[in-house]
């Protein structure tokens, strides 16, 4: 990699649903899986087949059965876009499910990104896996979202919510703070 002296790796700094997530409205056909890298990337290193690839896990012996190209397909935004109401960053992989495909209710999906995914200059990924590639996975429940709010199952109760702070002390902007004071975040 690195086409004209450019060796940066690019990194996966966002993905949606969230490493870990649980409770992921499992029955939502409109649910997508959202893959933020830190730079452009190459359009067909993205979205040849294979190199970012979505799996549902059997819970029994730990095989996967690749559901990439038999439920959705990957699609590249070099720009900021929005797929209805999800928000789409730069640089971001979108996998949508076709027709009215699912990932089923109590699922384990793992998502890997392949170290063929590469920037424009040739740069593979910045790789968690000892094979190079980038992965992460997420839980399904029951449930569905209509009109941005969950129905059915056990989603809620802040499942789908990632962590994040509310309020802080001493507040954004003060001035004038002791060195020596404490910092609280909500």
């Amino acid at each position: 990699g690195g086409f004209g002296g450019e060796t940066t790796k690019p990194q996966v700094e966002i993905t949606g649903p969230p490493k870990n997530m649980t409770n992921i409205p499992g029955e939502d056909s409109n649910m997508k899986v959202m893959v933020v890298f830190s730079k452009a990337m190459s359009q067909n290193a993205v979205t040849t087949a294979g190199n970012l690839a979505v799996k549902e896990i059997n819970p029994a012996d730990g095989t996967f059965n690749d559901i990439t190209t038999t439920k959705g397909s990957w699609a590249y935004y070099i720009s900021p876009t929005n797929l209805g109401p999800f928000p789409v960053p730069a640089n971001t992989a979108v996998w949508s499910f076709s027709g009215t495909n699912t990932f089923g209710t109590n699922k384990t999906i793992a998502v890997i990104v392949s170290p063929n995914v590469t920037d424009t200059a040739g740069n593979s990924i910045q790789g968690t896996e000892s094979d190079g590639s980038y992965a992460f996975t997420f839980s399904t429940s029951g449930g569905n979202v209509v009109g941005g709010v969950p129905t059915g199952g056990a989603f809620g109760v802040g499942a789908f919510v990632p962590p994040h702070v509310v309020g802080s002390n001493p507040a954004p902007g003060s001035t004038n703070v002791p060195r020596n004071a404490k910092v609280t975040l909500n």
